[in-house]
């Protein structure tokens, strides 16, 4: 939650590039500033989510992109345990397997933050759910009231992918060409 404070400077400072773990900010007007910073003193800037990097996820979009469940038209993530720290991973890995369209709309809602909440994290970063429509129509579903292992439900024309365990195991359906 100090990135949008910290990286400004940083890119003042002279570097040549910024790697920034994600949350840049928790506000759009927190992560213009970054932006802003950035460009103005011409500095490279990344914030990587690692996931779309993993072998596991690789094959798991080759699969898809093959047409192991058809046409896409939903994926649902379950488990989100809180959203700026796990859930924007989520998101991410959501989009690139349906092939990374532009969003066309979206929608969530925040979970209130305990009041007996221990864990730093926790008191600034919410458990919450969403929906995004992309522009391809693919729409995705962001369940964040229950923790646990992150799992993904990938729904097409043709059938769906269950994914497990952080794309560690995962299961095919298809629809029988009986149609059943």
């Amino acid at each position: 939650h100090d990135h949008a404070a910290i990286a400004p400077v940083v890119a003042e400072s002279g570097v040549k590039a910024i790697f920034c773990e994600k949350p840049i900010g928790t506000s759009m007007a927190e992560a213009q500033r970054i932006v802003d910073a950035v460009k103005k003193h011409n500095v490279t800037f990344a914030c990587a989510y690692y996931r779309r990097y993993s072998p596991r996820y690789i094959a798991l979009r080759k699969l898809l992109d093959e047409g192991a469940v058809g046409k896409i038209l939903s994926i649902t993530a379950i488990g989100i345990a809180n959203l700026m720290h796990a859930g924007t991973h989520y998101a991410d890995i959501m989009a690139y397997l349906c092939g990374d369209p532009d969003p066309a709309f979206a929608w969530g809602r925040m979970e209130p933050i305990p009041p007996d909440a221990k864990s730093p994290t926790a008191k600034v970063d919410p458990k919450g759910s969403g929906y995004i429509e992309l522009q391809n129509g693919v729409r995705l579903f962001l369940e964040g009231v229950t923790g646990g292992a992150i799992t993904f439900l990938v729904s097409g024309t043709e059938g769906r992918l269950a994914i497990f365990n952080d794309g560690r195991n995962a299961e095919l359906w298809r629809i029988p060409e009986s149609g059943g």
